[in-house]
């Protein structure tokens, strides 16, 4: 059988180049026969918390860290033709969005996905978690990049049998993903941080909600305030007690009283579907009420 190895990241932040920890696990005949792992200081150096909720990692753990340029070299080394992960579009594009923002190409290989591969083969659920339960397998421990990795690496050689081929190129061209090779090809994932083949999207970081919105020059702090939402920047309890440093008064839901909602940056699955929560469906009947995005409201506190 053909080498092959297995790799997962965990990202600090959401930008897909914020490398925090990368893990590799090389296989060859279903042995690992070599792993690596690392932690990596992010670049840019930023955590968000949604992301930490994940993998649990810190500036503490990191701060000492080698940048993942200074890890790049030993990572590369360790491609083989063929390099599997688990959701791998998620991993495509980290390592794309890194290789795009200094101009390098893609390595050469072909990628497989064990989530994809898992989904064609009619799996009920196609987690990571669920298919080792499934299969036996043990994770060392989550989101820790070299346990996913091996993790993957197990599993792959537990599916491989079912897909009724010895082929990788064959099952990497049913079962891959799309693999960028140019700069020109991985400049537009790269920006926009895609999960999925690109297309044109709109880029913007804040939630793309379609809420009242509106531009302020300035915000009176004497008035009262709802917070809703999940924040980019800051933690909502951070928000909420600026604006009571501020003066701001809070309200645990809006009224005809409340001047300001201030709605965090990062959206929840419902919203797509106009399904924003009691505070936001609330504030939206009440039309004195301003709307405030997170990114314009940070110019003020």
């Amino acid at each position: 059988m053909n080498k092959v190895t297995c790799i997962d990241f965990e990202i600090a932040n959401r930008q897909r180049s914020s490398i925090c920890s990368v893990g590799i696990s090389v296989w060859e005949n279903g042995v690992e026969i070599d792993s690596f792992y690392s932690l990596a200081k992010p670049e840019p150096y930023k955590f968000e918390r949604l992301y930490q909720k994940v993998h649990g990692l810190t500036y503490a753990d990191v701060d000492s860290a080698p940048t993942f340029a200074e890890l790049y070299p030993n990572v590369k080394k360790n491609l083989s033709t063929y390099v599997v992960a688990h959701n791998a579009e998620f991993d495509m594009d980290c390592l794309s969005a890194w290789l795009y923002e200094r101009k390098m190409s893609f390595p050469d290989f072909k990628y497989l996905c064990t989530r994809r591969i898992a989904e064609m083969l009619g799996e009920p659920s196609a987690s990571l978690d669920d298919l080792c339960g499934k299969y036996g397998i043990e994770i060392c421990e989550k989101h820790n990049s070299l346990c996913d990795a091996r993790a993957c690496g197990k599993l792959f050689h537990k599916l491989l049998p079912l897909t009724n081929s010895g082929d990788l190129l064959k099952i990497a061209s049913e079962f891959g993903i799309l693999v960028y090779k140019e700069i020109s090809q991985i400049e537009e994932a790269a920006i926009c941080n895609l999960w999925e083949n690109p297309k044109p999207v709109d880029c913007a970081v804040e939630t793309k909600a379609d809420l009242p919105y509106r531009k302020v020059d300035s915000i009176d702090f004497s008035k009262k305030f709802v917070v809703s939402g999940e924040f980019v920047s800051l933690s909502r309890k951070d928000v909420e007690n600026k604006i009571k440093a501020l003066g701001g008064k809070l309200q645990s839901t809006a009224n005809s009283k409340t001047s300001y909602i201030i709605v965090g940056g990062l959206a929840s699955d419902g919203w797509a579907n106009g399904n924003y929560g009691r505070k936001i469906q609330e504030a939206l009947s009440f039309p004195n009420i301003v709307f405030i995005r997170e990114s314009d409201f940070a110019k003020f506190i």
